[in-house]
């Protein structure tokens, strides 16, 4: 406490100043807006950008309303810093994931992942310190909510008629650009309705909420995503499993809804809407049983596994090399095509493509920051459920049952990781923060609850304004440096898909023009080297495609698409053996691939290596499945051993 005082803060129960409602409503529209007025661009269909513009949104205006928030408090002679154990908590795993970057072989792509991390945790900051009434968070919640339903709306727009107001990789996607990430967002505003239906008072908003609520649950049946159904039942079994326990103690949280008429109307519209498609009626019940069968052929082992399950086997194994400390934030796409044939062949995974994320957030997480990491992700997860329980003791809790939803809200997320990556994006990770804090923040008893409101205490108190003006010059320099940095790399992606449409049109000239704009915009990007390197490549530039082939290959060591091309660039520029070289570094990651083999043999023989070759060429034959490719590869094999025989060598006998 005298190190706070010295510095003019003091931990007591003063009443801060008042709280304008305008702060909340701003703060409230600022965290319910990033999926709708974000900017995108016709480039989405071709990639994420959508992420892109949400990320620059959330880390651009959260230090904008932090300035704002900072001026509006300085103008007190005194005021308060609110904060809780779980903010502070949260802080720490965002410390340990800055901390990460130190051992991060991929410093770009940890960055990226980190500003993600610290606009959620401002994100969660900024909530925590304007929402000071109960009006306050009635007012959040319901922007929230209504967010879900446009979105919803629209994504149903999308499923039944083809609407493409907003690119799609992967309809119907909303405005995220892929369905699982609006899947996500879904399952984060679907219980705040359930929410604000069973404190509203009024008829008709009750039909609203109700039938907003069923909007945002059909939305999510038309992604056809598992991992969204089945963190949806989640959530619906806490919320129902609560209703019983409630109605069992004589306290139904149903009463005075007059008949609950609107919710058992939306339900039948559920019914009715589940059943509908693009092409009409259709029976719901089919695309169940069709995912169910989709679901047990990914599940089946047959020795070398198969889809996610493979990912995740070998995701195990990264994290066996790196237990304590973990490969860095954000590098798990970095060093996985090292391991994606460690314990299962990841089949998914070719010369062409492979996973960005692991398809569950918290292998992902471990392999990224390590043992040490994972114990703090379950650390915040016990004290969510501690603070749970304590709100379902508590009998007299003003808002008992807006907190269950709030924590349905977050069992849903949380399941939804187990199949897909919501923390690997800027708005479910953002909301999964603000929505914690809430819940931290709310789970007090009656008499703290009483001077939460208030004002009182849980905080601290700033006697000097130099400390205020500090934060304000701080986040003043953040928004700058955020703006002139999001700036920038919405410029470099607009130039990186231009490249990509040249590349597909064979206009390899602007192919490279594009790609070099888009990496002198941001030079940190050592994906970008890549397509350079494919531009001087294609126009016959070996020497300098052989450059910027192995700069690229200094970030992103494993990555499977330059070491092929690379090695074709040191053919063409004579030189063969670093050409060899390459294809065998990449025999090392992929040594089941039967056309790696093959494009060894067939360089072998080219340097007159004729043994070594038809080994190559018999491994080949050997890894290649039946059909036509084995039958090609098997006439190569034996015409290389007709042509051997007069020099009589060992495989001639």
């Amino acid at each position: 406490m005298r190190s706070l005082n010295a510095l003019g803060c003091a931990r007591d129960d003063l009443t801060e100043p008042h709280n304008p409602a305008w702060l909340a409503v701003v703060v409230a529209l600022f965290v319910a807006l990033p999926a709708i007025v974000a900017p995108y661009g016709q480039e989405a269909k071709y990639g994420y950008s959508p992420d892109l513009h949400m990320a620059a949104y959330l880390q651009v205006l959260g230090c904008l309303l932090a300035v704002v928030l900072f001026v509006q408090r300085v103008t007190a002679r005194q005021w308060v810093l609110r904060f809780d154990g779980l903010f502070l908590l949260l802080s720490l795993v965002v410390t340990w994931a800055l901390l990460s970057l130190l051992w991060a072989h991929n410093l770009y792509d940890a960055s990226v992942k980190l500003f993600n991390w610290l606009a959620a945790l401002l994100g969660a900051f900024l909530v925590v310190q304007v929402i000071r009434t109960p009006r306050h968070l009635r007012f959040f919640m319901e922007a929230l909510f209504w967010s879900g339903v446009a979105l919803a709306l629209l994504g149903i727009a999308q499923y039944l008629y083809g609407v493409n107001w907003v690119a799609q990789a992967f309809p119907p996607a909303a405005t995220f650009g892929n369905r699982n990430m609006a899947a996500q967002y879904y399952l984060l505003t679907f219980p705040l309705g359930v929410a604000l239906y069973l404190r509203n008072d009024k008829r008709l908003m009750g039909w609203f909420y109700a039938f907003g609520a069923a909007l945002i649950v059909i939305a999510t049946l038309y992604t056809r995503t598992r991992a969204a159904w089945l963190a949806l039942l989640f959530a619906l079994v806490i919320l129902c499993g609560f209703f019983l326990y409630e109605i069992g103690r004589s306290r139904n949280p149903f009463a005075n809804k007059r008949g609950n008429v609107a919710i058992m109307a939306a339900a039948v519209f559920i019914l009715i809407a589940a059943h509908f498609n693009a092409k009409g009626a259709h029976w719901f019940g089919g695309e169940i049983v069709e995912i169910a069968s989709e679901t047990a052929q990914e599940v089946r082992f047959d020795g070398a596994g198969n889809g996610r399950i493979s990912v995740w086997a070998n995701t195990l194994a990264m994290i066996g090399d790196h237990p304590v400390l973990g490969v860095g934030l954000g590098n798990w796409n970095v060093e996985y095509p090292f391991y994606h044939t460690r314990v299962f062949v990841d089949r998914q995974m070719g010369l062409k493509t492979q996973f960005r994320n692991a398809h569950n957030d918290y292998l992902e997480i471990v392999a990224e920051l390590g043992v040490i990491g994972g114990l703090l992700i379950v650390w915040v997860a016990v004290a969510i459920f501690r603070k749970f329980l304590k709100v379902l003791a508590d009998e007299t809790h003003e808002f008992r049952t807006m907190l269950v939803c709030l924590f349905a809200a977050l069992a849903a997320i949380a399941v939804d990781a187990l199949f897909s990556f919501p923390f690997q994006q800027p708005v479910p990770l953002f909301l999964t923060f603000i929505y914690m804090s809430l819940l931290a923040s709310l789970c007090r008893s009656h008499p703290q609850m009483a001077a939460w409101w208030r004002g009182q205490g849980f905080g601290v108190r700033i006697n000097r304004n130099a400390i205020g003006y500090a934060l304000i010059a701080l986040f003043v320099v953040g928004f700058v440096v955020m703006l002139a940095v999001n700036v920038r790399l919405y410029q470099s992606q607009q130039y990186f898909w231009k490249a990509k449409i040249e590349q597909g049109r064979k206009d390899y000239e602007s192919m490279l023009s594009a790609a070099r704009r888009a990496h002198q915009l941001n030079p940190h990007r050592d994906r970008l080297l890549y397509l350079v390197a494919l531009g001087h490549h294609e126009r016959g530039e070996y020497h300098e495609a052989i450059e910027y082939f192995e700069r690229a290959l200094v970030s992103y060591p494993y990555l499977l698409q330059v070491l092929p091309n690379l090695s074709l660039s040191y053919w063409h520029a004579g030189y063969p053996e670093k050409a060899l070289e390459k294809w065998q570094i990449l025999e090392s990651i992929r040594p089941h691939d039967h056309r790696v083999a093959a494009e060894i043999a067939l360089l072998l023989n080219q340097l007159k290596r004729t043994e070594e070759a038809l080994a190559y060429m018999k491994k080949a034959v050997e890894l290649a499945p039946a059909g036509e490719k084995k039958a090609r590869l098997q006439a190569l094999y034996d015409q290389g051993r007709r042509e051997a025989c007069p020099s009589e060598s060992a495989h001639c006998q």
